[in-house]
């Protein structure tokens, strides 16, 4: 999974600083080989809202990333979570929160993102990895 996890970082990285061409991924997803070579990237902004046992709330961007090797619709989330219709079509996507009191309109802040299940902020909360076999998409999903 970390390996995963810092390719996937990686070619996020590439993405976010513009160069969503070219940049290469080698993922191990249910148990095959899986080669990702981003045509296509986009991002899409929201809030998450925690509650804690004492009622308290708290508040955080949640940027969600999409790379795919085929040519996605980055228009809006929906679109980029439209299913797989080829075996020669993958998709990676992940989830990270952000900063305590940001919402859909701040913008994605460098750091490290932990891949820890106790933290609720500046964390990745989750990763997927979709592809297509037996004539549908099948998704590989770790939530953090």
């Amino acid at each position: 999974m970390r390996k995963i996890l810092f390719a996937v970082s990686l070619a996020a990285f590439v993405t976010a600083c513009g160069g969503a061409g070219g940049s290469s991924l080698a993922i191990k997803t249910g148990g095959n080989d899986v080669s990702l070579t981003t045509r296509s990237g986009g991002t899409y902004k929201n809030v998450k809202t925690f509650t804690d046992i004492d009622q308290s709330i708290t508040k955080a961007t949640a940027f969600d990333i999409y790379l795919a090797n085929y040519d996605m619709d980055v228009g809006n989330p929906v679109a980029m979570r439209k299913p797989l219709t080829s075996p020669d079509q993958v998709r990676v996507s992940m989830q990270l929160i952000g900063e305590q009191g940001t919402d859909q309109n701040s913008e994605f802040k460098p750091g490290i993102y932990k891949a820890d299940p106790a933290e609720k902020l500046m964390k990745l909360d989750s990763l997927s990895v979709a592809t297509f076999a037996d004539g549908k998409e099948v998704t590989t999903r770790q939530r953090l």
